[in-house]
């Protein structure tokens, strides 16, 4: 605990404050100047797991603004050399990197192992994305861009808030994108702004008040003037980026094999089988056997490294919704054989 004793003693931290930031799980997609000056900033602050989503490699164009890097990485994936740093950095952070760009294609089966995603794109595309797949998935994401001198600054789809699609409704047709590299950025601008990012995540995971949802912040470095602009939910926005998101779920989801209940309840004891009881340890136990293993929910990425890819799994949970989720994220994981018990504990018998 020493490297976060200035951190844990904040009031509004504490030893309590700083076990949720380390159980929290963050998904960075990209790793430009944006993410590298998010990912620095929660890797100190002790979040337990990052996801890092890029398919570039670094040029020496990336090197005024993207701070994380140097002249020797030219040429090296932008997710691997993030990674060392890291782990240079806070060696006690779990990293997982993805040399890919964050497409419709993956985009579901990256998320579904994060509690927040962080928007560090300069695509406006890759927001509508990022927004649709979060509300689908019920996840705050937390938003920022940058242009010249200016920044802006929102979280979006926190606790029923206003999404990205209320700001800016997609307009039928996108002909043309406006980035840091065609239009140019001064390295303070995405270094505050992802700064600030990161400090909304902190805020997001120890469950402050004062998150800005429901704001727009507007950061002008050149007059060093700020603004918040308050924003509305427009449900018929919101309704459409729903629909999107829960569309392209259908359509990318794993394939997570449903066990019915007489079936699960012989498995209990079968050496073949690995049944996964995501309760948390103050729960009493409702099912028993030689082939249960008691992981909670989130101990569970930690956990995988000790099963095979080609084990056969079942997930349960009280009422289904954790294990579904979960075997979800394991199939995401490249494991082969999941399955889940829909209706959970709750719908056995167990002298049945």
């Amino acid at each position: 605990m020493e490297r976060y004793t200035r951190q844990i003693a904040l009031p509004e931290i504490g030893t309590q404050g700083q076990q949720k930031l380390a159980s929290a799980r963050v998904l960075v997609i990209s790793a430009g100047g944006l993410g590298g000056a998010v990912l620095q900033q929660l890797a100190a602050a002790g979040i337990g797991r990052l996801g890092i989503v890029d398919g570039d490699v670094i040029s020496r164009s990336n090197l005024h603004r993207q701070l994380i890097y140097t002249s020797n990485d030219c040429g090296q994936k932008k997710v691997e050399v993030a990674e060392r740093f890291i782990q240079n950095q806070n060696p006690e952070v779990s990293i997982k990197i993805y040399s890919d760009f964050f497409t419709e294609a993956n985009a579901f089966a990256i998320a579904l192992g994060y509690d927040i995603l962080v928007d560090c794109t300069d695509s406006i595309l890759a927001r509508y994305l990022i927004n649709d797949v979060a509300l689908a998935l019920n996840r705050p994401w937390v938003y920022a861009s940058v242009h010249a001198w200016q920044g802006q600054l929102s979280v979006f789809n926190h606790q029923a808030g206003p999404t990205y699609r209320c700001l800016f409704p997609e307009p039928e047709h996108i002909t043309q994108q406006i980035n840091c590299d065609a239009s140019g950025t001064v390295v303070t601008v995405p270094q505050l702004l992802g700064t600030l990012q990161a400090n909304e995540v902190i805020k997001i995971i120890l469950n402050q008040a004062e998150v800005l949802s429901g704001k727009l912040l507007i950061a002008d470095l050149k007059s060093v003037q700020f603004q918040t602009i308050a924003l509305e939910k427009n449900p018929l926005q919101i309704q459409k980026g729903l629909l999107r998101g829960l569309e392209l779920r259908r359509k990318h989801q794993p394939e997570v094999k449903n066990i019915e209940p007489s079936r699960f309840l012989s498995l209990l004891n079968h050496v073949d089988y690995c049944l996964i009881d995501l309760r948390e340890p103050q729960h009493e136990a409702v099912i028993q056997g030689n082939s249960v293993k008691n992981w909670p929910l989130n101990e569970l990425s930690a956990q995988l490294e000790t099963l095979d890819k080609n084990q056969k799994i079942i997930l349960f949970c009280p009422h289904g919704n954790q294990s579904r989720l979960a075997a979800e994220y394991l199939l995401s994981q490249g494991f082969t054989q999941v399955g889940h018990l829909p209706g959970g504990t709750a719908s056995i018998s167990i002298n049945a």
